[in-house]
């Protein structure tokens, strides 16, 4: 009798595995109004846009300290990389990557007034020689 049950759950085994391979190889549909991501291409401004994101990961303490604090001084490199943003990137585009409107404007503001403003030239070196006369 037990070899029996052991056959009927075996059987049974078998039959619910062939189901389950059937129903997980079915076709999905695609809805219309999608495109196929094999179609999906990338324009210069898209390509500059990701690559300055993908600066931005260096100085993201800096970013959120500033954010935070409004203490901290962003280093060229990231206000670079904001401007070439700001070139670039749409709205929609830096909303999805976290740069909302609220996060970004005080950003970009600050590396307007830190490109704007004169960089101070450096001190004379204690003990050097004057420039010479032209």
């Amino acid at each position: 009798m037990a070899p029996k049950h052991v056959f009927v759950l075996l059987i049974s085994i078998l039959v619910a595995c062939l189901w389950a391979n059937v129903a997980a190889s079915r076709d999905l549909d695609i809805k219309p109004g999608y495109e196929v991501v094999g179609n999906f291409e990338i324009g210069e401004d898209q390509a500059h846009c990701l690559t300055s994101l993908a600066e931005m990961k260096s100085c993201s303490t800096e970013v959120v300290h500033f954010l935070v604090k409004r203490e901290t001084n962003l280093a060229t490199g990231c206000c670079l990389a904001i401007s070439t943003m700001a070139n670039h990137c749409s709205p929609s585009t830096l909303s999805q990557f976290g740069f909302t409107p609220e996060v970004y404007t005080p950003l970009r503001a600050h590396c307007n007034a830190k490109s704007s403003s004169p960089t101070p030239t450096p001190a004379p070196l204690v003990g050097a020689y004057p420039p010479l006369a032209k």
